[in-house]
């Protein structure tokens, strides 16, 4: 099970930028989490309510990207099929 990160030749996306934008995605879902963790520790459930909404985009976010990988990207490297 392989995911080319060659360009792509035709219509499957390159698949390099995908998993770069999903480190960054779950560096900011571990910030934010976090920084709303402590805050729900600490009481101040306002500043944790705050924080909520972005972590919720960031997520979202993460999930059109897998969803993005997981259907679209250069097939051809999943299955295999090394034809020019």
């Amino acid at each position: 099970y392989g995911v080319s990160v060659e360009p792509s030749r035709g219509d499957g996306l390159q698949a390099g930028p995908i998993p770069r934008g999903q480190a960054g995605e779950h560096s900011e879902m571990g910030g934010y989490g976090g920084l709303r963790t402590v805050a729900r520790q600490l009481g101040e459930e306002r500043q944790a309510d705050l924080l909520q909404p972005t972590l919720d985009e960031e997520q979202a976010t993460d999930k059109v990207l897998t969803d993005r990988a997981e259907s679209s990207v250069n097939i051809d490297a999943e299955s295999g099929d090394d034809e020019e």
